[in-house]
């Protein structure tokens, strides 16, 4: 989904975000999600959109929660999140 073009979103921290992050990600922590979808991703609501945490588990799939009920009906959790991206040997951003 990502080689084809489908928004990414990073769902951790700042610092985590800054240690390193898929290129392109969009931060967007859990915590401003839980408050309320920014109106800055509902121009997104259409796309595909792929969204991750560190493992997979600890924020994804509460993140993907959210925007699926908010009507985001392409958004989906990046299984095993970072640590398989970087353990496939995929480049990660710092910064």
């Amino acid at each position: 989904m990502i080689d084809s073009g489908a928004v990414v979103i990073d769902v951790r921290g700042a610092e985590a975000f800054k240690a390193g992050h898929i290129p392109a990600a969009i931060p967007m922590p859990l915590e401003v999600l839980r408050a309320g979808i920014p109106a800055s991703l509902q121009l997104l609501k259409d796309k595909a959109i792929v969204i991750y945490c560190g493992d997979g588990v600890t924020r994804g799939p509460e993140s993907t929660e959210l925007l699926n009920k908010a009507g985001f009906t392409k958004a989906v959790n990046l299984e095993h999140g970072l640590e398989s991206w970087s353990e496939a040997g995929y480049v990660l951003q710092k910064g």
